[in-house]
């Protein structure tokens, strides 16, 4: 890791939500239109985070639909403590021995981002977002507009402020990552664990499904030696839904057919695969296995 930084956006890559979103449904729970206010204000955050609009715009505006104070803050962080990315919370020893090389830097706002990833083990002097301007009954006026990550480009502006002497991979899920990684030590790896946008995709020097695949691609300290989002299960013969959504939930590629595979349409398809599920129609013999390069476990979802 030396010489190596990593900048990680908070909303919807640290965390799996908007924080901003949450703390408007919670300010607005007894306002008459909080419905279509969300909506609006959702709306405005994909402008935003897609580069269809200006960031500072689409902040502004949405600030500018409600009305919020401290205690709809303390409630917002209890909220999204329990929306920390499960393969961020999976790797918290990674973020505990690299803290001094990672900053979070995020158009959202330090009273919502800093509780969250000090759980993690990172300090608040390596985090980098907006703040709020507060009046003295703590209700919020405004944000600062002092601060660099209030306009534009704030995020490029802060991370070419930080000067670091190294390769920097920047993680996040939008525009403004994108833009903040156009510098020379720079790329930009588009995070989709939990939202997928395409465009930024597509203009992204690679993507990721976890921040497993992160750290195995770079082949750093992580929880799992190899990604289960990379792991191709492949199940035959209607195996039951349950175990379909087992997989998938914890993260697993999977494909299903619905009847057995001919002996050479199975030597062809176990090549790429990690975790076959059979039942008592199929028949494994040497010739198959000979076939399965990456094959970890057979299961048999039958009776016999």
């Amino acid at each position: 890791m030396e010489n190596k930084y990593f900048i990680i956006d908070f909303d919807s890559t640290f965390i799996t939500v908007e924080g901003l979103d949450i703390l408007a449904e919670i300010a607005l729970v007894e306002h008459p239109e909080r419905n279509q206010v969300l909506d609006r204000i959702k709306t405005l955050t994909i402008q935003g985070m897609e580069g269809k609009m200006s960031f500072a715009d689409s902040l502004a505006e949405r600030i500018s639909l409600f009305s919020a104070n401290k205690t709809h803050i303390e409630k917002t962080v209890q909220r999204l403590k329990k929306t920390v990315t499960p393969s961020f919370l999976r790797n918290i020893h990674f973020f505990q021995e690299y803290c001094h090389r990672i900053y979070v830097i995020s158009g959202g706002f330090k009273e919502l981002v800093v509780p969250i990833v000090q759980m993690l083990g990172l300090s608040e002097k390596n985090v980098f977002a907006n703040t709020f301007v507060f009046d003295q009954k703590g209700h919020i006026l405004g944000i600062d507009t002092n601060n660099m990550m209030s306009r534009s480009s704030g995020k490029a502006a802060v991370v070419r402020s930080l000067d670091l002497d190294g390769d920097i991979t920047i993680v996040g899920d939008g525009f403004t990552d994108l833009e903040a990684s156009r510098i020379p030590s720079g790329e930009f790896i588009a995070f989709t664990e939990n939202v997928l946008r395409k465009n930024i995709v597509k203009d992204a020097d690679d993507s990721v499904k976890t921040f497993d695949e992160l750290l195995y691609a770079k082949q750093l300290p992580r929880a799992l030696s190899y990604p289960k989002s990379l792991m191709k299960v492949l199940l035959l013969e209607n195996i039951d839904k349950n175990a379909v959504d087992a997989f998938r939930r914890e993260g697993y590629i999977v494909h299903t057919y619905t009847k057995s595979m001919k002996k050479d349409e199975l030597m062809r398809k176990i090549k790429a695969v990690h975790i076959l599920g059979i039942r008592s129609r199929t028949r494994i013999d040497a010739d198959i296995l000979a076939q399965a390069k990456r094959l970890l476990a057979i299961g048999a979802f039958c009776i016999g």
